[in-house]
């Protein structure tokens, strides 16, 4: 069985800094971790639509593209549109099969921010979820609509566990250690 320990929160929450955190935790234990996104196949289409390297969607500094639209914008638009018109499930699909192909033990997912998305990982079951909800009271706006339902529904999702990012120094081992 895979624990899978997901991070959700508006953006400029935290969630790539937390999981860079546990997972430098985790495999200073010796636990077998790595990082997946859920956008990280958005940021692959993004980056064959613009002809420009996908580290420009991984980037803060937000990039505008043609058309007057931000490279943050831009993901929110390919994410939704496809699963709009495709299947709600799309990304979220793609994310398990790649969970179910890597061999290590624990997935840190940094981008949880639908429940259709956390209902499918609690639906698994390979799959114990731990889910951690970020809240901060910094903003970040890079261009990305901040009442985009990528923006609004994870405050829907239950979560095990919030974390207010404050930017004072949180001990992700004690926060690891009530939920692992």
């Amino acid at each position: 069985m895979k624990t899978v320990i997901a991070f959700s929160g508006k953006m400029g929450s935290g969630k790539s800094y937390f999981a860079r955190q546990t997972l430098k935790f985790l495999r200073s234990k010796g636990r077998s971790a790595r990082i997946i996104s859920i956008a990280g196949k958005v940021k692959k289409v993004a980056a064959t639509l613009t002809n420009t390297p996908i580290s420009n969607f991984y980037c803060k500094k937000n990039k505008e593209w043609k058309y007057g639209i931000t490279n943050g914008k831009l993901l929110q638009i390919l994410g939704q549109g496809l699963f709009s018109l495709i299947d709600k499930r799309l990304w979220v699909d793609i994310l398990i099969d790649k969970i179910n192909r890597t061999h290590e033990d624990i997935i840190i997912v940094d981008d949880l921010r639908y429940i259709h998305e956390f209902d499918a990982l609690n639906a698994c079951t390979n799959i114990k979820l731990f889910h951690i909800h970020l809240i901060s009271p910094f903003t970040r706006n890079d261009g990305r609509d901040t009442t985009h339902p990528s923006e609004t529904e994870c405050e829907k999702i239950p979560a095990m566990l919030t974390i207010v990012n404050n930017r004072s120094q949180i001990d992700i081992a004690q926060v690891l250690k009530s939920i692992i």
